[in-house]
C-alpha cells in the first residue's frame, strides 16, 4: 500500500483490512487518539484480526461491548472471548449481531453468557437473513432457548410463530 493511500485510510479501515504495518506506523507516529483507537478495535473485530484488536486494547481501547457486537457479527469467536475476558457484558446485542450474521456458535456463546433478548434476536434474523437461512437460524435459536421456556415472555412465542405461519 502506498504511503499516500495509507495516510488517507482511517484506523478503522486499516484494522479492518488487517494492515498491521500501517497500524504500527500510525502508533509509532503517535497518530492515534482515545476516540479512534476504539474505532480501530471495531475494525479489527469485524475483520477478524486478533493481533490488531489486542494492539488497540494495549493502546487504550475500552469499548468492549461494541467490539463484542462487531466480533459476533463477523463470526469471530476468538475475538468475542477476548472481549468478554476484558469486560464486555452486552450479550443481548451480541446475540442480535450473531443472529444478523447467521453465526450459531456465537449465538450459543451469547445465550450461555446470559443473553435474554430473544425477541430482538428473532427480529434481527428475520430482517437480515434470506428465507431458508433465517428458518435454519431461528430453529437453532429455538433449540438454544428450549431450557429457558418457563422464563420467556409470550412475545418470544408470538415472534417465532408469526414467522412460521
Amino acid at each position: 500500500m502506498t504511503n499516500k493511500l495509507m495516510s488517507s485510510l482511517s484506523l478503522y479501515q486499516l484494522c479492518y483490512k488487517g494492515d498491521s504495518d500501517a497500524v504500527h506506523t500510525r502508533i509509532s507516529n503517535d497518530e492515534i487518539t482515545s476516540n479512534n483507537v476504539d474505532n480501530g478495535l471495531y475494525g479489527a473485530c469485524i475483520g477478524g484480526h486478533l493481533e490488531l484488536a489486542n494492539l488497540m486494547i494495549e493502546n487504550g481501547a475500552t469499548d468492549f461491548d461494541i467490539g463484542l457486537e462487531c466480533a459476533c457479527q463477523g463470526g469471530h469467536l476468538d475475538l468475542a472471548n477476548l472481549l468478554i475476558a476484558k469486560g464486555a457484558t452486552d450479550f443481548d446485542n451480541g446475540l442480535a449481531c450473531a443472529c444478523k450474521g447467521g453465526k450459531v456458535t456465537l449465538m450459543t456463546l451469547m445465550v450461555e453468557k446470559g443473553a435474554t433478548n430473544f425477541v430482538g434476536a428473532v427480529a434481527s434474523a428475520r430482517w437480515h437473513l434470506p428465507g431458508i437461512q433465517c428458518v435454519i437460524l431461528l430453529d437453532a435459536l429455538a433449540r438454544l432457548i428450549i431450557g429457558k421456556l418457563e422464563k420467556l415472555p409470550i412475545t418470544v412465542f408470538v415472534s417465532f410463530s408469526s414467522f412460521y405461519l
